[in-house]
């Protein structure tokens, strides 16, 4: 079953959530299973002492919610291979942080299960993925 929702400004310690975004029609709780995985990721894999950003907006398009944290950049090996099932990168493993690279194989499938994505946007000092929903989706996604 479908629920529109809608997030306004909060902010909570170092998670920092902006903007107005629009209502949007998903099933709520895979996209909180895909909001849940890419925030835990966003804080397992930050550089100690730094803040996590989440962010949100939307426009005629899409609503989209982004995560940021400042940690080392991927490599482009682990860029191509970061939303395979099992893939966990080198640089994850010598940190020993736990997990077992399923995670992002699941939040793509979510994305893509309501017509959405999700994208990594990759620079030097920081690491966002974004989560992408189109707004024109009319469908009630089933669970």
């Amino acid at each position: 079953m479908c629920e529109r929702i809608r997030l306004v400004k909060i902010s909570t310690g170092k998670v920092v959530l902006s903007s107005l975004i629009r209502a949007i029609r998903i099933d709520r709780h895979l996209a909180m299973l895909a909001v849940y995985n890419l925030l835990d990721n966003a804080i397992k894999y930050s550089t100690s002492g730094t803040s996590v950003i989440i962010d949100a907006g939307a426009d005629k398009a899409e609503s989209w919610f982004s995560f940021s944290n400042s940690s080392n950049a991927l490599s482009t090996n682990d860029r191509d291979l970061i939303f395979n099932f099992g893939f966990r990168s080198p640089n994850a493993q010598r940190q020993n942080v736990s997990g077992q690279g399923i995670g992002l194989f699941i939040v793509r499938r979510i994305m893509e299960s309501h017509g959405g994505s999700v994208q990594l946007v990759n620079t030097s000092g920081n690491v966002t993925f974004r989560l992408n929903f189109p707004l024109n989706v009319q469908e009630e996604i089933e669970t």
